[in-house]
């Protein structure tokens, strides 16, 4: 059965998309949004204006973007106690100055619809990646993370294996 799935199988059709010229503080207020409301790893679409994709925002991206700000602003070099205010300002200065494009991720893991799940499973561990974005003519069509493909595998093996009492 698990040689029949597909990259579309699996895929999560319910993406979120990110504009490559979005401020960044709106896109990471997107992606807590999402997190609030889907399981798994918030991850933005990133497609031009033409719906054509571009690459990935993740928490993780925006979150090193944030965390650089205030590494670069000296903020924790002194002592042990935060400046606070300098904090908020760096902060604001950078979320306030930066965009999508300035963080997406542009070397993600794609794969084309119809991508078998064992290659698909290949392709994670050669990438060393945990989502790919599903793929056709340019456009993005659904995000698959290794997790769902795990679940999927460990579901088959669990209805496959005899139950001894």
């Amino acid at each position: 059965m698990l040689d029949l799935l597909r990259a579309w199988d699996l895929a999560q059709e319910d993406l979120l998309i990110l504009r490559p010229d979005e401020d960044l503080a709106s896109a990471v207020r997107k992606l807590l949004e999402r997190a609030e409301s889907h399981p798994g790893s918030p991850c933005g679409i990133v497609e031009d204006e033409n719906g054509r994709f571009l690459g990935t925002l993740s928490t993780h991206r925006a979150l090193r973007a944030i965390g650089g700000a205030i590494e670069k602003a000296g903020i924790f070099e002194s002592s042990r106690q935060i400046d606070v205010d300098r904090a908020v300002h760096a902060l604001c200065r950078m979320v306030g100055g930066h965009t999508v494009r300035d963080h997406m991720f542009t070397r993600v893991l794609e794969v084309a619809p119809h991508t078998p799940l064992p290659e698909i499973l290949r392709r994670f561990a050669d990438n060393m990646g945990h989502f790919a974005v599903v793929t056709e003519a340019g456009r993005a069509l659904g995000l698959l993370e290794l997790d769902d493909v795990f679940k999927t595998f460990a579901a088959s093996m669990l209805s496959e294996r005899p139950i001894n009492c």
